[in-house]
């Protein structure tokens, strides 16, 4: 079997991440399995545990990965020009737009936070 570059072995997890957010917003996030995110990204499920340990790391790295991804279009919008007051609303309204009006996140959101009762890797992070 062939190696993966370094390149293609961010790609692949990045492609991962991806699909777990989707399949999270789509499915819920307990509904969620590791098969249907490895479905959802064309990889093997094996070759998820080469990135995450269990489904909660996975869920860990989607949550901050989507989180990332929302600050750096906000610092864009930020920077993009007009006044203060302009840049924070282009900022806020893609986020609220990213994270309300997105169908499932709002629910998916939910559940993340009751699973930071029982989950320590998740309770650190949210």
């Amino acid at each position: 079997m062939p190696r993966l570059t370094t390149d293609s072995h961010e790609a692949r997890r990045n492609r991962i991440l991806k699909a777990a957010r989707a399949v999270i917003v789509r499915d819920g996030l307990r509904a969620t399995t590791t098969h249907a995110v490895a479905r959802a990204a064309g990889v093997p499920v094996g070759s998820i545990y080469t990135y995450f340990a269990d489904k909660d790391e996975l869920v860990w790295a989607s949550i901050v990965a989507a989180n990332r991804e929302e600050s750096e279009a906000a610092l864009r919008n930020m920077r993009a020009g007009g006044t203060a007051r302009e840049r924070l609303r282009r900022a806020l309204g893609d986020w609220f737009a990213y994270t309300i009006d997105e169908p499932g996140v709002a629910r998916a959101l939910s559940e993340i936070w009751a699973e930071a009762a029982t989950k320590p890797l998740i309770r650190d992070l949210v």
